[in-house]
């Protein structure tokens, strides 16, 4: 949910061949963008782009229709830091058109008993991630934080959940966004 100019789909398929992946962008100009993808690399086949509200999607797919959801939410709420110009942007960060329940919500609706979900949100929300994630029957099983580089806190945290899961919460090794080796960094 929220393709964006849909990269994840286009990963996850190059990595697990035969998948039947959707992927939801509620701007149309970035749903646009997405399709011009999936049509370049010829997978129309096993990628389907669809332009929608994301808090519509019970009325175009089934109850426990997926094994695995996606999303990177938005993650500032409204009434919360300056709204960015760029009304794509905008759309991306601020809960404009949904806010993280909506998200788990839904992803909750879609996901077949024992699926999983993954998310990129902000770290210093990681509770409320969680305790939305509970709410909704969703157990967090494994944590990464995101770095910007080694040495700088965490600004992101990958979170993988389990709908129905059992209470068991891993955290893994960090990940750290720029690499660079020239300065000794790791």
């Amino acid at each position: 949910m929220g393709t964006g100019s849909g990269i994840i789909p286009l990963l996850l398929f190059g990595k697990r061949k035969g998948l039947s992946i959707y992927g939801v962008e509620i701007q149309k100009d970035l749903a646009d963008m997405a399709r011009r993808s999936v049509e370049l690399n010829k997978l129309q086949n096993g990628i389907n782009i669809i332009q929608a509200d994301f808090r519509n999607l019970k009325n175009i797919f089934k109850n426990q229709q997926f094994d695995v959801v996606v999303s990177n939410p938005p993650y500032v709420s409204l009434g919360h830091g300056k709204i960015n110009p760029l009304s794509s942007r905008a759309i991306a960060r601020h809960e404009i058109k949904g806010d993280l329940e909506d998200i788990i919500s839904v992803s909750n609706y879609l996901l077949k008993n024992k699926g999983r979900i993954y998310l990129i949100y902000r770290s210093t929300k990681l509770i409320k991630l969680i305790l939305i994630l509970k709410k909704y029957g969703i157990e967090p099983k494994v944590i990464k934080f995101i770095h910007p580089r080694p040495g700088e806190r965490a600004n992101l945290v990958l979170l993988e959940g389990i709908k129905s899961g059992k209470e068991e919460l891993k955290i893994e090794d960090p990940i750290f966004l720029n690499y660079n080796e020239k300065n000794g960094d790791k």
